[in-house]
């Protein structure tokens, strides 16, 4: 092993990290729209 390879593995565990972080925060962006979009589908889809 050589000495670049310790920063490889710190700086793809930090973009792994971040990662999970931007999925979680995208998550919980979608599951607070969730009511009002479901409310609308609700409303459009009696018209049908």
């Amino acid at each position: 092993m050589t000495g670049n390879n310790g920063w490889r593995v710190a700086f793809g565990a930090a973009a792994a990290l971040l990662l999970l972080a931007l999925g979680a925060l995208v998550r919980e962006a979608e599951a607070r729209q969730e009511p009002s979009g479901g409310a609308e589908l609700t409303v459009v889809f009696p018209g049908e």
